[in-house]
């Protein structure tokens, strides 16, 4: 889970609702990105919140309960392969079949497609360790928790001035929103993981492991024990993948 996620939130409720009663008095019907523009993005100093002893644009107080170098969530932080860490963050990110280009790319190259199924098994299987799941909920509830403390105790007490009268921000219910975005998010991630490692294993197989191809490597000749034993690779994967299969729950 990462920063881009609130930005994903906030422009998936934009479309969800383009416009929203946001102010306090009310102004029925206003634009939504209007309103957020208002009170989350860019602020005047004044309208700042100090939280912790920290000041910084509300926006940016959500995306403080990520784990950084500037907060008590370090600890958080995993090291990943670069190609698993590629593969979560598009699960997680606005283009999930950036992961479906890749599997193109890799295609026409045998070790490397291997090495793709062998990442996209690691990248569930990163999500299902109990403690990465613990980090994501703390992360998820963390959030959603500063959403709720900025809408409520904060944004609702800074007037400004919008059209002709000072005005305060009107809670919209945005850690519910969060909470349901994230369980939708994680729902998607979880099938599209899945059908990637299925889809891309029946590529390597069609590619490298196909009856025809096993009849050649069988008959001798310069490359035969090389085709051999990367089929015997393929066996062994598609073996793993079927009788080890992991299981994801949307821990959300």
């Amino acid at each position: 889970m990462e920063f881009q996620l609130i930005t994903d939130f906030f422009a998936d409720y934009v479309k969800r609702n383009p416009r929203v009663d946001c102010y306090a008095p009310v102004i029925k019907n206003y634009p939504t990105c209007n309103c957020l523009k208002s009170f989350w993005y860019q602020v005047k100093p004044q309208h700042r919140p100090v939280i912790n002893g920290v000041e910084k644009d509300p926006i940016d107080h959500v995306g403080y309960e990520f784990p950084g170098t500037g907060n008590a969530y370090l600890s958080e932080f995993v090291l990943l392969q670069a190609e698993v860490n590629s593969l979560k963050e598009g699960l997680w990110g606005t283009d999930p079949a950036r992961n479906e280009y890749t599997l193109q790319d890799y295609a026409g190259w045998g070790n490397n497609l291997f090495q793709y199924v062998k990442n996209s098994i690691s990248n569930i299987k990163y999500h299902i360790d109990p403690t990465i799941r613990g980090h994501l909920v703390r992360q998820k509830n963390r959030i959603g928790a500063r959403l709720n403390l900025l809408e409520n105790t904060y944004l609702n007490t800074y007037n400004k001035p919008i059209d002709g009268q000072q005005r305060t921000w009107k809670p919209l219910g945005l850690q519910a929103e969060w909470n349901t975005f994230v369980r939708g998010k994680a729902a998607t991630a979880i099938t599209q993981a899945f059908t990637l490692v299925e889809n891309s294993l029946r590529a390597l197989e069609d590619g490298y492991a196909t009856p025809a191809q096993r009849n050649l490597a069988n008959r001798g000749g310069p490359d035969a024990q090389n085709e051999k034993d990367f089929i015997a690779k393929i066996d062994a994967l598609r073996a793993e993948w079927t009788n080890n299969r992991p299981t994801w729950n949307n821990p959300f």
